[in-house]
């Protein structure tokens, strides 16, 4: 990448990838923030270096309130308040982290979990999601952390997309929980 000819001076980002061609301080920043939000990820072992660079920061909104356990669950309030009790009220059994949330095995919380998924398919069709995707993106889902997003676009009638599989791989290095999250793959962006 190069300066245009009447450019007398240009700024980049992300190691020279993108170069800004307008206000400079949003993305400046942003790019700050990623490099220090890569950093800390890996300390804390949430996602490593080669996982976070997959995910689509560009879309993603709230999900870091499920990530850094800061959504309202009961462990959180338990936190914030020592005599909130920090169990799942579905199984009583386990703290209930936003992890938790998503893995409970308890009948009404796996009923629920299937609701939103339910939720999540109409609203893929409602947006016209392309089919091919909609298929993998709810088996992914379904799986409930069982299956590789990989494995399931493989295992469609005789896949031999690369592009899909490209996704597949990105997505399977972020993981089922971080994708449940909202940490989606870039790729998806990139998905004709």
């Amino acid at each position: 990448m190069q300066p245009l000819p009447l450019e007398p001076i240009c700024v980049y980002v992300s190691q020279g990838k993108e170069k800004m061609t307008s206000d400079t301080g949003e993305r400046i920043r942003f790019h700050g923030r990623h490099k220090l939000a890569m950093e800390i990820f890996s300390q804390r072992q949430i996602l490593l270096p080669s996982a976070f660079v997959q995910v689509d920061w560009n879309n993603v909104n709230k999900a870091l309130h499920a990530v850094h356990d800061i959504a309202g669950t009961n462990y959180r309030l338990n936190k914030c308040d020592g005599t909130h009790s920090l169990l799942c009220p579905s199984c009583l059994t386990a703290k209930e982290t936003c992890a938790h949330v998503l893995m409970c095995e308890e009948a009404d919380r796996v009923k629920c979990f299937q609701m939103s998924a339910d939720n999540l398919h109409s609203w893929l069709r409602s947006v016209d999601t392309c089919e091919v995707l909609e298929v993998h993106i709810m088996r992914f889902v379904r799986s409930m952390n069982s299956e590789r997003f990989l494995i399931a676009s493989l295992e469609s009638a005789g896949n031999r997309d690369p592009i899909l599989n490209r996704l597949a791989r990105s997505q399977d290095k972020i993981g089922w929980r971080r994708f449940m999250e909202g940490m989606i793959s870039k790729e998806f962006c990139r998905y004709p």
